[in-house]
């Protein structure tokens, strides 16, 4: 598969009005979700691991979306053998600093 063209670079300006428009749309729910570095190297040094695919999940009882991560290979499949949960969910962890909040 080719994968080249997946992702893009966009502007603060840009990222400011995505992130409002989510925000309008889905009110009461999670806005961000932080991992650390160690997390995701943990995910992108599996043999064979070329990218990084982002699961929107729910946590039994909580009102609140958070977010399954797992690498992927070559062919876009996804590497099972590290999977990645329990960021820091914003809210209720609210007490950084970005424009984006």
């Amino acid at each position: 598969m080719n994968f080249e063209n997946i992702g893009e670079s966009i502007s603060l300006t840009e990222a400011l009005e995505k992130v409002a428009l989510y925000r309008e749309a889905y009110p009461s729910t999670t806005n961000a979700v932080m991992f650390t570095r160690d997390q995701i190297d943990e995910i992108l040094e599996q043999k064979d691991c070329i990218g990084l695919r982002i699961y929107f999940a729910k946590d039994e009882g909580s009102s609140l979306n958070t977010l399954v991560l797992v690498g992927t290979d070559s062919e876009g499949n996804d590497l099972l053998e590290v999977i990645k949960n329990r960021g820091e969910m914003s809210p209720p962890y609210s007490n950084y600093s970005s424009l984006l909040k």
